[in-house]
C-alpha cells in the first residue's frame, strides 16, 4: 500500500524517518520544504508499508512546461531528487520479494500522478535498495569520498596524505585558526563569498542561495547545519556549511577567497571538522567526489583526507514512455552525444 505524506506533515515526515532509523538530512522534511520554497515543485515521501517494514523515497515533483505537454490529458510531471542524494530508503526486515511488491505499486502510483519519468542521485553511504531497484537503470556515473571517522583519531592522522599534513601543519604556524560560528556572525559574509564562487564557476540559478535560505537551513530541529570559517589575518578565507544528521556529516557548500592564505585553508578547515566530530562520535564524513563525478584535482584534493571511495549512482526511470517519446521529440532539446545522456532528455537546452 502506498502513502504519500507532504512537507507540511513534517513531524509524521520525520518519525517515519527515525522508525527506518538509517537517513541523512537531504531526506527530510524540513530540506525539502527549503527546497519547494527555493525551486517551486511539490515535495513528496513516497512510502510502501506492509505491516511494520517500509520503503520510503523522497522526491520533488515538478510540472513539466506546458510548451512541451501539448493538448493531452491532464498536466504531466516528473520527478527528481533535491541537491544532494537520495535514494531508496528501507526498514531492516526487508527482502527481494518485498521490493519488487513495492517497485509495482510504485509504478501504478506514478503512472496514476500523470509523472512521466524520475531522476535520482543515489546516496553513496546509504545503498541497501539502490544497486537496481527493479524500477528504471541504476548506474555508476563517477565516484564519492567519505572519510572513517568511527575509525578514531589515530587512523584519521595515518590516512591523511602526505601532502594533506604538510599543508594543514603550516597553515597552523602561520596563524590560520578556524571558528566554528554558532553565532553566523559570518553568514552574510559567506552568502557574498559563495555567490561570488558560483558566478566564477558559471554555475546554474539552483546552486545559488540567499541569506535568508542558509539561514532557514540552522533554524531546524531535523538536522544539525554548522557554520565553519578558516579566518587568517582577520580576514575570513575559506568558510563551510558542514550537516550532522545521526552519525553521518556531510560537506555540504563551501566557498574560498583566492590570495589570503599561503596554503588551501579548507585544508585546515576540514581537518578541525574531522577531529571534532572523531570526538562527538560521528561515524562518516562524507566529502562528494569531482565536477560531475569525474576523477579530478577536486577529487583527489578530498581523497587526500584518507577517505575510503564509494561509487555515485544515478537513477534513470521511464514511467510513461509514449508520453517520454513525444515530450522528447517536442522539445528543441538537439541530439548531440551530451544531449543524448541528458535525462530527462526533454530537458535539456539546446546551445
Amino acid at each position: 500500500m502506498i502513502r504519500v505524506l507532504r512537507t507540511t506533515e513534517g513531524r509524521i515526515w520525520h518519525a517515519l524517518l527515525r522508525s527506518i532509523e538509517n537517513f541523512d538530512f537531504y531526506h527530510t522534511a524540513d530540506y525539502h520544504a527549503l527546497e519547494e520554497r527555493r525551486e517551486g515543485g511539490q515535495a513528496e515521501l513516497v512510502i510502501y508499508g506492509e505491516g511494520s517494514r517500509l520503503i520510503a523515497v523522497p522526491l520533488m515533483l515538478r510540472e513539466i512546461p506546458r510548451a512541451l505537454q501539448g493538448a493531452g490529458e491532464g498536466t504531466l510531471y516528473d520527478a527528481r531528487s533535491v541537491y544532494g542524494y537520495i535514494g531508496l530508503l528501507s526498514s531492516r526486515q526487508t527482502d527481494g520479494e518485498m521490493v519488487e511488491r513495492f517497485g509495482a505499486a510504485f509504478y501504478r502510483y506514478l503512472s496514476a500522478r500523470n509523472v512521466v519519468s524520475v531522476f535520482g542521485r543515489m546516496h553513496p553511504l546509504l545503498d541497501s535498495l539502490n544497486r537496481g531497484p527493479g524500477i528504471g537503470i541504476v548506474e555508476p556515473v563517477g565516484n564519492t569520498v567519505a572519510v572513517p571517522l568511527h575509525e578514531g583519531l589515530e587512523a584519521y592522522e595515518r590516512r591523511l596524505s602526505k601532502s594533506h599534513r604538510y599543508e594543514i601543519r603550516r597553515l597552523r604556524e602561520l596563524g590560520c585558526g578556524i571558528r566554528h560560528d554558532r553565532e553566523l556572525a559570518y553568514l552574510g559574509e559567506f552568502t557574498r563569498m559563495y555567490t561570488e564562487t558560483m558566478k566564477r564557476l558559471g554555475a546554474k540559478p539552483h546552486y545559488f542561495y540567499t541569506e535568508d535560505e542558509l539561514r532557514e537551513m540552522f533554524s531546524s530541529k531535523q538536522f544539525g547545519a554548522q557554520l565553519h570559517v578558516a579566518i587568517q589575518d582577520g580576514v575570513a578565507c575559506a568558510m563551510a556549511i558542514i550537516v550532522r544528521c545521526g552519525e553521518l556529516l556531510q560537506y555540504h557548500l563551501s566557498c574560498s577567497r583566492d590570495g589570503v592564505a599561503r596554503y588551501p585553508a579548507t585544508k585546515l578547515l576540514l581537518d578541525s571538522v574531522c577531529r571534532d566530530a572523531i570526538s562527538a562520535g560521528v561515524k562518516w564524513f562524507h566529502l562528494g567526489g569531482g565536477v560531475g563525478g569525474r576523477q579530478d584535482s577536486l577529487f583527489a584534493f578530498k581523497l587526500g583526507f584518507g577517505g575510503v571511495v564509494f561509487p555515485f549512482k544515478t537513477w534513470r526511470y521511464i514511467v510513461r514512455a509514449r508520453d517520454y517519446e513525444r515530450l522528447s521529440l517536442a522539445s528543441r532539446a538537439d541530439n548531440s552525444a551530451e544531449a543524448g545522456e541528458f535525462f530527462p532528455h526533454y530537458r535539456h537546452e539546446s546551445p
